[in-house]
């Protein structure tokens, strides 16, 4: 994310008032149409996966004091600078490309009263917002991604599409078959957010060995599949790293077997050795064979030591 920002803020001192000069605006009805003399750049990258989940909840964000867009002082834009533009999220400009250079937008006042800023400044506004943008082509708009991407998608046979057909439900359906009737794959959205289970058939797994599919199958069944963060259904971005290279919480994990059966046979083993601790404490032949370790063992060649008798 560091990164990220050195990235945004060196973009915003490279581009923001070179593609300002030349750049002309006017209004069409209740649309406002910004055109920039020179082709404006491409939208900043996503380099890591917490950026790409940011990228499909763009729309959801605020355009007022986002961090993310800069003016040309590396300021982000406040409302109390634009106090006639309605906060909104930047999915209700309905912003739109419509050529290289050209871009509409539809800006809502605040009040009753139809009062907006200059063109100049409008065009300040409009330029930070599209400079900290994801991509998107001429004829594309910034809006909400509709489609739902599995994470780790199991080998299905068929590749499928999967639509949300109301809150907490998606419904698959087999590409090749999406303009006719065939029968879809259901889910249902679990407690935590995260996992879909299958609440109807499974799809047909790219596998011909029956174990295999009875492996997946009750891995599908147990634990479900997971989407991609989006907006319309997790209302937050997430992301999780593919491996985690920290070798303190390897050596963690890797003891947690050993800290649970230490723990579970204290309860049995403690009764025990504090019977022995009683009898040490006043038989000195017991104590010596209980503070004999193997070297003493070994330095008599198996043998009894001076502590020890046959009784």
């Amino acid at each position: 994310m560091v990164e990220q920002a050195t990235i945004l803020s060196e973009r915003v001192r490279t581009y923001y008032h070179p593609v300002l000069h030349g750049a002309s605006s006017w209004w069409e009805e209740e649309e406002w149409v910004l055109s920039y003399h020179h082709p404006f750049p491409a939208g900043l990258p996503a380099l890591d996966p917490h950026q790409c989940a940011l990228h499909r909840f763009w729309g959801t964000l605020g355009w007022s004091n986002n961090p993310w867009i800069q003016d040309g002082n590396g300021l982000p834009s406040k409302s109390s600078t634009y106090d006639r533009i309605a906060i909104c999220p930047i999915s209700d400009l309905d912003i739109r490309r419509t050529g290289p250079t050209k871009f509409i937008f539809r800006i809502k006042p605040v009040g009753p009263r139809s009062i907006h800023h200059s063109q100049p400044k409008l065009r300040r506004w409009a330029t930070a917002i599209l400079l900290a943008s994801p991509t998107f082509p001429i004829g594309g708009k910034i809006a909400l991604e509709p489609e739902l991407v599995l994470r780790h998608a199991p080998p299905f046979r068929h590749d499928w599409t999967w639509a949300s057909v109301q809150q907490g439900r998606v419904v698959g359906r087999r590409e090749e078959y999406l303009e006719v009737a065939d029968q879809p794959v259901e889910l249902q959205q679990s407690a935590d957010g995260i996992r879909w289970f299958f609440t109807s058939h499974l799809p047909e797994l790219a596998t011909n060995l029956d174990e295999d599919r009875s492996i997946w199958a009750l891995r599908l069944r147990r634990h479900g599949v997971v989407f991609y963060s989006h907006p319309g259904h997790h209302g937050f971005p997430w992301a999780v790293a593919e491996s985690i290279a920290n070798s303190a919480l390897r050596k963690a994990i890797s003891r947690l077997a050993f800290t649970f059966h230490k723990r579970l046979l204290a309860v049995v083993l403690r009764p025990l050795v504090r019977r022995l601790d009683a009898v040490c404490d006043f038989d000195q032949w017991q104590r010596a064979a209980a503070n004999q370790d193997p070297t003493h063992v070994w330095k008599h060649a198996n043998g009894l030591t001076d502590h020890q008798v046959w009784t």
